[in-house]
């Protein structure tokens, strides 16, 4: 007789990896489940549009709609869209057959906000990503081919 979880992690280990993950990874996962590269960069310029909206109007105090925080009880139309979509496309994902980890992922984000903030974290590690890349291509240009590589440690 075949083990329930043949084939797959045991449940443990599972939560294990679970709780051990950003919400960068948390997204990684979810973006593996794509079967399309096009799928998936629509998805995620969905993700960066709705990512940029949250900053703007936590940020600025004349964005559209702007209420405090506090006082807030709804999203803005354009960013509520924006979030409808990203949870209707989660909620298509986790129709089909999932591993345990990805499975568990996507039960975390069917909640709202908790898909919000796995964004907002995803958006700012891509941020800092983004930052070490221009810093190298500054440096580089800074600097002469020999001297670049020779930065590298390598000889020309």
């Amino acid at each position: 007789m075949k083990s329930k979880f043949e084939g797959a992690a045991p449940p443990e280990d599972t939560e294990q990896k679970f709780e051990a993950l950003s919400g960068k990874e948390k997204l990684d996962i979810v973006l593996k489940l794509f079967g399309t590269e096009k799928a998936r960069e629509a998805f995620l310029e969905t993700c960066r549009e709705y990512a940029e909206l949250r900053n703007a109007s936590n940020a600025d105090a004349l964005g559209e709609n702007y209420v405090p925080r506090q006082k807030r009880s709804y999203s803005p139309p354009r960013r509520a869209n924006l979030h409808n979509r990203i949870m209707e496309t989660l909620k298509q994902l986790s129709l089909q057959k999932l591993d345990p980890l990805s499975e568990k992922v996507l039960f975390e984000m069917a909640s709202r906000e908790t898909t919000g903030k796995i964004i907002k974290e995803w958006a700012l590690a891509n941020e800092h990503e983004d930052d070490e890349e221009d810093e190298a291509v500054r440096r580089r240009n800074d600097m002469s081919g020999p001297a670049y590589y020779h930065s590298l440690g390598k000889e020309h």
